[in-house]
């Protein structure tokens, strides 16, 4: 099976597969960790998963990588007008996975890798832009709303003040 985990606030994901070995019972853990900005790094991990965790900090040996044909999946599925504007979309190299020279696989994640940052850095300025920090939003309703259940009345007293006053500034007669 597989367990997939997602940290809410940075948008990082974590796949984990289990194995379980039935010669002498450890579980072996492989794990993948996909950053919000296309980088992947993964962990096997052999033994009691319980020490494992207690110890991930210093065991996990991971390298972050690329998935060069992964993000050329995710980039081919854009508009063809959005790829254009990146300046075109390089093709895989070789048939099939392995056979391309490695200058031309060279040269062909040196492009994919210029698209995708380029791409994760413009996504990360809309969402800074145009989206709500939905973390900081929830806590600071959070925080109203324990404090209106700490003096509920206090709070209906200025909400009828406040009504009150909008209400003359509009020239109606104040209803309380």
């Amino acid at each position: 099976g597989a367990h997939v985990r997602m940290d809410m606030t940075t948008g990082e994901k974590w796949v984990k597969l289990l194995d379980k070995n039935e010669e002498n019972r450890e579980v072996t853990t492989s794990s993948v960790e996909i950053g919000s900005d296309g980088k992947t790094s993964s962990a096997v991990v052999v033994g009691d998963p319980k020490e494992s965790q207690n110890n991930a900090a210093t065991d996990k040996e991971a390298q972050d990588t690329y998935d060069y044909d992964m993000m050329h999946r995710t980039l081919s599925k854009l508009p063809e007008e959005e790829r254009e504007r990146m300046g075109g979309l390089p093709e895989l190299p070789g048939d099939e996975v392995g056979t391309a020279s490695k200058k031309d696989r060279n040269l062909f994640e040196k492009r994919m890798k210029e698209i995708w940052e380029k791409r994760q850095e413009e996504l990360a300025n809309f969402q800074e832009e145009h989206l709500a920090d939905l973390p900081k939003l929830l806590m600071e309703r959070i925080k109203r709303m324990k404090a209106y259940l700490e003096h509920p009345y206090l709070h209906l007293v200025e909400l009828a003040l406040s009504k009150k006053e909008e209400s003359t500034e509009d020239g109606e007669d104040p209803v309380i």
